[in-house]
C-alpha cells in the first residue's frame, strides 16, 4: 500500500481522478484476492464515488468498481441481495460501452450470484452466455474459472460426463497457461469428482497430484492431506492413511477449529478400526 499513498501524494492527483479510481479498482481487487475484504470495500467504496461525481465520463470506472464490490459482498459477506444490484447495474453500465470482456465478466459474476440463491437454470445460462464471451476475447485464465463453476454444476445435476469434461478443461487450460495454484485446485476438484462418482483409485491419483503441486511450488491446499487419507481408506490402504493423517495433524497442529479435530479422530479411529484395533479405536 506504500506505492498506493505515494500515488495519492502526487500533487497533481486531483486533476486526474479517474486514474485514482483505476488504481483504487486495482488495489481492491488485489485486497479481496488476499482476503482482506474489509480494505477491499473501502478502497471500492471511494472509486465508487469518484466515478459516481465524473458522470458519464467516470461510467466505466464506476463499472468495474461496481462489479468487485458486488463480488465482495457475495463472496465475502455472503450476501446475495446485496450483491446482486452491485453486478447488474455494472453489467448494464458494461453493456453501454461495448466492452465484451468486461460484460464477460459482470456475467459471469452474476451467475454467481444466482448460483448461490440456488437459481440453476439461470446461473448455467449466465456461465456458458460468459464462456462464449471469454472465448471470444481469447482469455484462457476466465474460460478455466467458468469451466470449474460449470464443472460443478454439471456435477450437481448428475451429469457426469459433462461435469469431468468441464473440470479437466480448466485443468487443461491451467497447465497451459502455467497457473500452478489452478492446476493444484484442478488436480484436488478432480479427486472431489471421481470420489463422488465412487472411483477412489482415480481420486487418490488426483489428490496425489495436487499434493505434488503443492510442495513443487510452495502452494497450501486445505485438508488436502486429509483428502488423500481418505481415499486412502476407502482403498482399504491403512498405513498410507496413518501417514497421511499423521502428516495432516502435525501441519495443521495450530490452525484447526472444533469441526475439524472431530474429523480427524473419526478418521484415525477409523485407521485403527481397520487394523483391527478396537481399543485404540474407541479411544
Amino acid at each position: 500500500r506504500l506505492w498506493l499513498d505515494k500515488i495519492r501524494a502526487l500533487p497533481d492527483i486531483d486533476h486526474h481522478p479517474l486514474y485514482l479510481a483505476k488504481v483504487l479498482n486495482h488495489v481492491g481487487r488485489h485486497s479481496w484476492t488476499q482476503d482482506n475484504l474489509r480494505d477491499a470495500h473501502l478502497l471500492l467504496e471511494e472509486s465508487r464515488d469518484i466515478a459516481q461525481e465524473m458522470g458519464i465520463a467516470g461510467e466505466r470506472r464506476l463499472a468495474e468498481a461496481l462489479n468487485w464490490l458486488g463480488l465482495v459482498a457475495l463472496l465475502g459477506d455472503r450476501d446475495s441481495e446485496a450483491a446482486r444490484p452491485l453486478i447488474e447495474q455494472s453489467l448494464a453500465l458494461n453493456q453501454k460501452w461495448g466492452n465484451e470482456w468486461n460484460v464477460a465478466l459482470s456475467t459471469f459474476h452474476l451467475g454467481l450470484v444466482e448460483g448461490n440463491q440456488k437459481h440453476e437454470e439461470e446461473a448455467r445460462n449466465l456461465y456458458e452466455k460468459s464462456l462464449s464471451l471469454f472465448k471470444s476475447s481469447g482469455d484462457l485464465f476466465f474460460i478455466a474459472r467458468v469451466s470449474l463453476f460449470l464443472g460443478y454444476w454439471w456435477l450437481e445435476q448428475g451429469n457426469y460426463d459433462r461435469a469431468r469434461f468441464c473440470l479437466e478443461e480448466r485443468l487443461r487450460i491451467d497447465t497451459e497457461i502455467q497457473f500452478w495454484d489452478g492446476m493444484a485446485e484442478g488436480w484436488r476438484d478432480l479427486g472431489f469428482f471421481y470420489r463422488r462418482t465412487g472411483d477412489h483409485e482415480e481420486a487418490g491419483r488426483c489428490f496425489a497430484a495436487c499434493l505434488a503441486i503443492c510442495r513443487e511450488h510452495g502452494l497450501t491446499k486445505a485438508n488436502i492431506l486429509y483428502e488423500l487419507g481418505v481415499s486412502d481408506l476407502h482403498r482399504d490402504d491403512y498405513a498410507a492413511a496413518r501417514r497421511h493423517f499423521t502428516d495432516y495433524f502435525n501441519l495443521t497442529r495450530d490452525e484447526r477449529d472444533g469441526r475439524s479435530v472431530v474429523d480427524l479422530i473419526a478418521a484415525l479411529a477409523a485407521v485403527a478400526a481397520g487394523y483391527h484395533q478396537p481399543e485404540q479405536a474407541a479411544r
